[in-house]
């Protein structure tokens, strides 16, 4: 019985995707294996599991009618016109439907009756396809809907797979695997609860981008360890030697640049913020796809989905719209869960979907679990735990912090409690971050290949070219003309100007003119984009020596509004380990802008005593050479180098007293400790803070 009724379960209940034919044959055979029962045929499951690509055609019924209504700019009377109803659109292949339940599958003649069943159910849904077809492809195109079809269904339905509208539609698209679901898996959206009651999956995580710099290594072992002038050179050998390969980029660029067509045109929110990845599409379809009323999604996810940009459109959703919110999260170390690069922590996401208004969305976080016996050891024996209108308090972005425990979640709370450091007083500082040089585009203004500094050039640093405390590593990008990139900078300043959106707009005429207030004469705070959350340090920031430009994958701090103090005290707030381990909560691969804008910095008045500490602290820190003589001055510190045990009592110092501008407690700060990073040795260092900590608060 057992057996029959796993049968059973497979014909009926079971449906799946995927792009890849061999994933599929194998699908269909383990299934084939599993509800094997002697004496019977092989299940008929050619129309359970199929190929195709599951992001480029129609997913829901309410997509066709909701397409239809943008295009036509939602003209009053359109539902008369062309009623968009499962009926209209699939209500033909009904009873090749119901003809193919009642199929037992007891003889082979049987599985031949399903299959001929199954054609003609095709047949049925054919003009269902083709609207389908012409919906995407117009979206796409962005080309005019063709109202006829529209005025008369009946009398164009019969050949509009054939049809020039079809044609017209679809022309400069690949039909080849795009797959809507209604018109695939039709009983799943004729039935009363339409939609899918469960969606289990492992979509893919790689961006809708063909680079360069990502491809090469794939053929040239060793690529990613050379230095840029000597990718350069290898390229350059590659193109010349290798037309193949440069024909297979050139295929991949133009396949992404189709895919990313389909995803900003698709129904796919946000997609147009962040990089275009894949999984951020097939979060929508899993939602999309599953039936609004208590449907089930267990899949598996970057933990990027809980805090990158163009995920938050769909957190916004999620946060209102489900009963539970449900997320495990697993440190891939030593490749414990899947064979994949081990810095991407991975989240085992589950929701249930909810139609009732009324309740809030319940939020569970736990892990991330370093290994298999720490996930069967600690597996819901302390769980985070909030509302969703909660998370939605404490980001513009709706972004999902990493909170190990209920306490983590409590001081993560209690630090959100100061503005975020893009708040806008007109009585205080201001500063936004903005990228200088980009690697790609100004490559023909940056020396790759000379390893000295050249004359009237300036060194285009990257972020190996800085540390904590330690501002110049002297490992750099390459060098420029100081002459040819201050030009260059000059003109994006004056365009930036007269562009309310740009940060240059928030300066007066006399410093945009001015060639002398160029920032790259000055010290500035930079930081590293490319980090990760199970680094030992994910902020990596440090204020960088005068007369030096800095590329893209290190963004600058510019002040429409400040002074040196300021930035001195921003400097030590953002290299103390309190806010270090908010930015770990928040950050996975990428120190994106959304999220420095969005970390938590208070604003203490210029005389409180924690910030006049805060400011000398790092002020000094900051300064090991004459090149910040000035700007230390301006701080009213001394520069030079420092002892090694005078520079490290006071960084501890600096933790402390960052800690009592938080308002954290002496356990809380313990805890900061203890969870801020896997396996790193703190003891010593948090007593020595710890002392500190209880000076200061004798002080105050």
């Amino acid at each position: 019985d057992a057996q029959i009724i796993r049968r059973l379960i497979a014909k009926r209940c079971i449906f799946g995707v995927d792009m890849n034919p061999m994933a599929v044959e194998l699908a269909r055979l383990s299934i084939w294996i599993h509800t094997f029962v002697p004496g019977l045929p092989l299940s008929f499951l050619d129309r359970n599991l199929v190929i195709g690509n599951s992001l480029t055609g129609v997913g829901t019924l309410d997509e066709i009618k909701d397409t239809i209504d943008e295009i036509e700019g939602k003209e009053a009377g359109m539902d008369d016109l062309f009623p968009i109803d499962t009926e209209s659109i699939l209500g033909d292949a009904r009873k090749h439907l119901n003809k193919l339940s009642k199929i037992s599958e007891v003889t082979i003649d049987e599985i031949s009756r399903e299959r001929e069943a199954w054609k003609k159910a095709e047949e049925a849904i054919a003009p269902a396809k083709a609207l389908c077809d012409i919906i995407c492809g117009t979206r796409i195109n962005r080309t005019a809907f063709p109202r006829e079809i529209l005025d008369d269904w009946d009398h164009h339905k019969i050949n509009l797979g054939k049809s020039r509208f079809r044609q017209e539609a679809m022309e400069g698209l690949d039909n080849h695997n795009m797959l809507h679901f209604p018109v695939t898996f039709p009983e799943v959206f004729l039935r009363k609860r339409s939609g899918f009651d469960a969606i289990i999956g492992n979509p893919p995580w790689e961006k809708a981008i063909a680079k360069e710099d990502s491809f090469w290594p794939r053929f040239y072992p060793g690529f990613d360890g050379l230095s840029q002038g000597k990718k350069e050179l290898v390229k350059k050998e590659l193109y010349s030697n290798k037309p193949d390969l440069v024909e297979l980029l050139e295929h991949e660029r133009h396949y992404n640049k189709i895919l990313r067509s389909v995803l900003s045109a698709g129904p796919f929110p946000g997609m147009g913020k962040g990089d275009p990845d894949l999984y951020k599409a097939f979060c929508w379809r899993f939602w999309f796809l599953t039936a609004a009323n208590e449907g089930r999604i267990g899949v598996v996810l970057p933990r990027s989905v809980l805090n990158a940009k163009g995920s938050e459109d769909f957190r916004f959703v999620v946060f209102k719209e489900s009963e539970t919110f449900d997320v495990t999260t697993l440190v891939n170390r030593r490749y414990w869960v899947f064979d994949m690069e081990e810095r991407y922590t991975i989240a085992l996401v589950v929701i249930k979907r909810n139609l009732t208004d009324d309740g809030e969305t319940i939020i569970k976080l736990q892990g991330p679990y370093q290994s298999l016996l720490n996930y069967t050891e600690q597996l819901n024996k302390d769980v985070a735990s909030f509302t969703g209108a909660e998370a939605l308090s404490w980001s513009k972005s709706a972004s999902l912090p990493l909170l190990p425990t209920q306490q983590s979640a409590k001081i993560f709370s209690q630090m959100k409690e100061s503005p975020s450091l893009d708040f806008d007083d007109p009585n205080s500082w201001k500063v936004r971050p903005m990228t200088e040089l980009h690697a790609t585009q100004d490559k023909n203004m940056i020396d790759l290949e000379s390893e000295e500094r050249l004359p009237n050039a300036f060194p285009v640093m990257k972020g190996e070219s800085f540390n904590l405390w330690t501002p110049d590593t002297e490992i750099y990008y390459g060098y420029a003309d100081k002459r040819k990139v201050i030009n260059k900078l000059q003109k994006t300043r004056e365009r930036g100007h007269r562009n309310k959106r740009s940060v240059f707009s928030e300066f007066s005429e006399s410093w945009i003119t001015s060639e002398e207030t160029m920032p790259c004469l000055f010290p500035r705070i930079a930081f590293r984009v490319v980090t990760n959350r199970t680094n030992n340090r994910t902020t990596i920031c440090a204020l960088i020596p005068p007369n030096r430009f800095i590329q893209h994958g290190a963004p600058v701090f510019l002040w429409p509004r400040g002074n040196s103090k300021d930035c001195a005290f921003l400097l030590g707030i953002l290299s103390s380990i309190p806010l270090d381990w908010f930015t770990k909560r928040v950050t996975e691969v990428n120190l994106t802008f959304h999220i420095i804008e969005d970390l938590p910095i208070p604003r203490p008045q210029n005389n409180d005593s924690l910030r006049d500490r805060i400011e000398m602290l790092a002020g000094r820190l900051a300064c090991p050479d004459e090149r910040f003589a000035d700007w230390a001055k301006e701080v009213g510190v001394d520069y030079g180098p420092l002892d090694p045990k005078q520079k490290q009592n006071m960084i501890f110092e600096l933790d402390a007293v960052v800690a009592h501008l938080y308002g954290l407690s002496k356990d809380q700060l313990i805890h900061v400790y203890e969870t801020f990073h896997q396996g790193w040795d703190y003891e010593s260092r948090l007593d020595a803070t710890l002392l500190h900590y209880k000076d200061w608060a004798n002080k105050l």
